[in-house]
């Protein structure tokens, strides 16, 4: 179970709780909770991901890599993405059936909510957070407009992963270190004790249906390729097309 394979590999590594936590910037008591199984995180949260990069960081700092890598199988050569993506099948190797099960219960609870408009929701959080656009903008490398077409629901961030999550860490960060959780409980109409970064994460982004989610995602590509397209690249590919019909052209074909 993940809760066991989680104990070893902290006993592996050497690593405390507390030291953990420290890595990865989690209140110690969020990672006591893991380990005694009584929150056990999906596979692909943010969550997830922390605890992955802040074992394979803390190995590498206390000369324990070597075991890590012993554990799960790997080799010490492989990249630190491949070793972090290791790490998390290692550790939800036999929790397929309750990581699917726990993807189950959170969807429920989700459809619970209110379905408003990314939009709205983000507005809310953000007022919540008592964050501006320009200061949010600042903290995830972002340009102010972008944040503002957020808000507006003109854009959602569902193309960037890593943009997503870093909005809502911020926001959820915020609004517990400012005492808000109560007003937060009553804007996702839940419970207060059943509210963590994962299930703020999904309300925040929730989408209506996988096919909507994927359609959302294609969009927001698109999208951010024309906001890439200035004038100047499409000068270049004009160019470039015209210098490529004329190569292709029969005064261009060897004899």
């Amino acid at each position: 179970m993940f809760t066991d394979r989680f104990t070893d590999l902290l006993n592996d590594i050497g690593a405390s709780c507390a030291t953990l936590s420290t890595y990865a910037s989690f209140d110690r008591t969020n990672i006591s909770r893991i380990k005694s199984g009584k929150r056990i995180p999906s596979p692909r949260s943010s969550t997830a991901n922390k605890i992955s990069h802040a074992i394979y960081a803390y190995s590498k700092d206390n000369r324990s890599y070597t075991r890590l890598c012993k554990t799960i199988s790997i080799s010490p050569g492989a990249d630190k993405e491949h070793v972090e993506s290791k790490i998390l099948e290692w550790l939800y190797e036999d929790e397929s059936h309750n990581a699917s099960k726990s993807s189950m219960d959170s969807d429920y609870r989700i459809r619970k909510h209110k379905k408003d408009a990314f939009g709205e929701r983000l507005n809310s959080c953000m007022e919540l957070s008592d964050i501006s656009n320009k200061r949010l903008s600042q903290l995830v490398h972002a340009d102010p407009s972008l944040i503002s077409r957020y808000r507006n629901g003109v854009r959602t961030p569902i193309s960037n992963p890593e943009l997503s999550s870093q909005i809502s860490d911020i926001l959820y960060s915020r609004i517990i270190s400012g005492n808000r959780l109560k007003e937060l409980s009553a804007l996702m109409k839940c419970p207060e004790n059943e509210i963590d970064e994962d299930s703020f994460s999904s309300w925040l982004y929730y989408k209506d249906g996988k096919n909507s989610e994927d359609a959302s995602a294609a969009a927001e590509c698109l999208l951010d390729i024309f906001d890439s397209y200035t004038p100047a690249t499409y000068q270049i590919f004009i160019i470039q097309k015209r210098l490529l019909k004329e190569f292709r052209s029969p005064k261009n074909t060897p004899i």
